[in-house]
């Protein structure tokens, strides 16, 4: 990656008090990346019928018009009315056959689907400060603001079970014959825990950088200058993620290092309420 670039604009603005601060717009967003996104809303209204749906929500680096064609995931947050009844295992799917079928420039869609009456927090935080609202009445005015602080902590509560999962995967995916080792199941394993690795390491610097970003670049950045001592191990993990690395015992193992460093600060610092 080029680190002559300006990354500035992918962390989270914050006001004088501390406090993020959404400027996001649709309006911002060129012209042809913004009749592939409504391609996507029209898609998702025409599967679920409006009447189950309380507000679509456009996140993530898309929502900030920047894409890379070969990365980009587009991220979209599905709020439902109290008791509809929305498949998300058919629709997932459905939306991945549009991009495909209409050439979208996005690797697939990511959907995030809750009900009006119990949103996570985490989800919270994306719709208040990192959101577009695409569809519907934005929840945004109703819900708290936020600080850079441990509440804005999600990603590490669950990374030691996540870790596990992918570990797991990977292993029974290394047993099998080489023949039969599927590349691109590897790489979509991979990828879920790296931005869960490198997302996690940029939480811990939260206390002492007081920044925000999900870009996993700018995460790698602000761990390597909090935790330079283990700054190699976290940019392993970055650049198989950019080099598309497949061999799953190198994987497990760069994994395994830097998941021992993130996992001992949880537990000396004892700051994100984790259960270890």
């Amino acid at each position: 990656m080029n680190t002559q670039y300006n990354y500035n604009k992918y962390y989270y603005l914050q006001d004088v008090e501390g406090y993020f601060i959404n400027n996001l717009s649709i309006d911002v967003i060129q012209i042809n990346l913004r009749s592939c996104i409504d391609i996507i809303q029209e898609s998702i209204l025409s599967f679920c019928s409006n009447i189950n749906i309380h507000s679509i929500y456009l996140r993530g680096s898309i929502a900030r018009g920047i894409i890379y064609p070969q990365y980009s995931d587009i991220d979209i947050i599905i709020i439902g009315l109290p008791n509809s009844q929305i498949d998300i295992n058919s629709l997932r799917p459905f939306l991945n056959n549009v991009v495909n079928k209409k050439n979208l420039p996005f690797q697939k869609v990511d959907i995030y689907l809750q009900n009006r009456d119990e949103i996570f927090p985490s989800t919270a935080f994306s719709i208040k400060v990192s959101s577009i609202c695409l569809y519907g009445t934005s929840l945004a005015e109703s819900l708290p603001k936020y600080k850079a602080d441990n509440s804005v902590c999600f990603t590490i509560k669950s990374l030691e079970s996540n870790i596990d999962i992918a570990i797991n995967d990977l292993g029974k995916i290394m047993s099998l014959p080489k023949e039969f080792q599927n590349k691109k199941g590897v790489s979509s394993i991979y990828n879920w825990i790296a931005k869960k690795l490198l997302r996690s390491g940029m939480e811990l610097t939260i206390p002492i950088q007081k920044k925000y970003t999900r870009n996993l670049y700018c995460c790698y950045t602000l761990f390597a200058e909090t935790f330079p001592e283990e700054a190699s191990k976290m940019k392993k993990i970055l650049d198989f993620f950019i080099n598309k690395e497949t061999n799953c015992e190198i994987l497990i193992a760069a994994i395994n290092k830097i998941e021992k460093f993130i996992i001992c600060q949880i537990i000396s610092k004892n700051n994100y309420n984790a259960t270890i």
